[in-house]
C-alpha cells in the first residue's frame, strides 16, 4: 500500500511539473512581439527575437549579470526593460558570459563583444542560452 501512494503522489508531482512546464499565453494586444517565459517560474516576457528553446538562465538589476555556460550554443543579452537583444552569438563550452552595466561591457572569456553597447546601470538584464543541436 505505501509503494502505491508513493507512485501515486511521484505520478502526480510529474505530471504537475510537465503542466507547469508547457504552460504560456497567447501573444495580444500590447505584448504582440514577446512570449512568455516560463521555464523559470517567472512572469517576464520572453523577446520575439530570442528562439523559442532558448532558456532563461540568469537575471540581474543594477549589479553584473555572469554565467558560465556548460555546452556549445548562443547566447542572447536582453534589455529588461526595452526587452530588446542587445547581442547574440555563439559560445564554446565553459565559456563565461559578463554583462556588466557599470563598465558598459558585455563580454565572452574577457574578450568584449559588443564595444557599442549603451547598459543602463538600473536596468535588468536577462541572459538566454540555446543549447547547439
Amino acid at each position: 500500500m505505501k509503494i502505491q501512494r508513493t507512485a501515486v503522489a511521484a505520478l502526480l508531482a510529474a505530471t504537475l511539473s510537465s503542466a507547469l512546464a508547457l504552460g504560456g499565453c497567447a501573444k495580444s494586444g500590447a505584448d504582440a512581439g514577446t512570449k512568455r517565459d516560463d521555464s523559470s517560474g517567472g512572469v517576464a516576457s520572453h523577446p520575439a527575437k530570442v528562439p523559442e528553446d532558448a532558456r532563461r538562465v540568469a537575471e540581474a538589476t543594477g549589479s553584473r549579470l555572469i554565467h558560465r555556460t556548460l555546452r556549445e550554443g548562443t547566447v542572447y543579452v536582453v534589455d529588461g526593460e526595452s526587452n530588446k537583444v542587445l547581442y547574440s552569438g555563439p559560445v564554446r563550452a565553459g565559456a563565461n558570459v559578463v554583462v556588466d552595466p557599470a563598465a558598459n561591457a558585455i563580454t565572452v572569456n574577457d574578450q568584449q563583444v559588443k564595444p557599442s553597447a549603451r547598459l543602463e546601470p538600473r536596468h535588468t538584464y536577462r541572459l538566454y542560452y540555446r543549447q547547439k543541436a
